[in-house]
């Protein structure tokens, strides 16, 4: 899926192959006390989720809104194996985004992708937050 010629590898891809990962793994790991059905009412999880999304697109200079968009699309059917649950959790993302705890989140998920990206710390806010 890579052009040869441009070795930088597209956004979706970096995307399905490094976030939707650590999110899943870190949601796994908190299912003994935790269902994914609880996150529509989380919105520091959603902000965490968002924000891990938002600092890894930031980082690629992906400035497009409609491409953004689509890449949180393709990532949230990803992680949560469903286009319905997908859907309704991106969009009550993106009407949070005035949302204090949400931000709270936002800024957590963000700052541990940098921090996954630039010192290769394993993230575990979500899983941290979720079972608390």
């Amino acid at each position: 899926m890579t052009d040869p010629s441009n070795p930088k590898p597209p956004a979706i891809e970096v995307v399905l192959n490094l976030v939707v990962p650590t999110i899943q793994l870190q949601m796994t790991l908190a299912s003994s006390r935790y269902s994914p059905e609880a996150l529509k009412d989380d919105n520091y999880a959603l902000g965490y989720i968002f924000g891990y999304h938002d600092a890894i697109l930031q980082g690629l200079k992906v400035d497009d809104q409609l491409r953004i968009i689509g890449t949180l699309a393709i990532s949230y059917e990803a992680i949560f194996s469903d286009q319905t649950v997908a859907s309704q959790l991106l969009r009550k993302s993106l009407d949070s985004q005035h949302d204090v705890t949400f931000r709270n989140g936002v800024l957590k998920g963000g700052g541990e992708a940098i921090s996954a990206v630039r010192n290769l710390q394993v993230p575990m806010g979500l899983f941290t937050w979720l079972t608390r």
